[in-house]
């Protein structure tokens, strides 16, 4: 059985987390210094991230570091 999000382009951040396992302050982060593209949606700009920009981020050798 599939879910909503298996089918998704796009991703919530939370969704976003859960599926890959990852902090979403983590994600958040690395949205706010620019390394990881997002869809803002909404009037309050809600970040949604598409699939495959996620997929290629997260295949990349090494991360950037998250700076609190």
């Amino acid at each position: 059985m599939t879910t909503r999000t298996e089918n998704s382009e796009f991703l919530t951040v939370p969704q976003a987390a859960r599926e890959k396992g990852i902090g979403a302050t983590s994600l958040r982060a690395w949205i706010y210094a620019g390394h990881l593209k997002t869809t803002r949606t909404g009037r309050q700009g809600w970040h949604r991230i598409r699939r495959s920009d996620l997929d290629a981020f997260l295949s990349r050798p090494e991360l950037p570091r998250c700076s609190s």
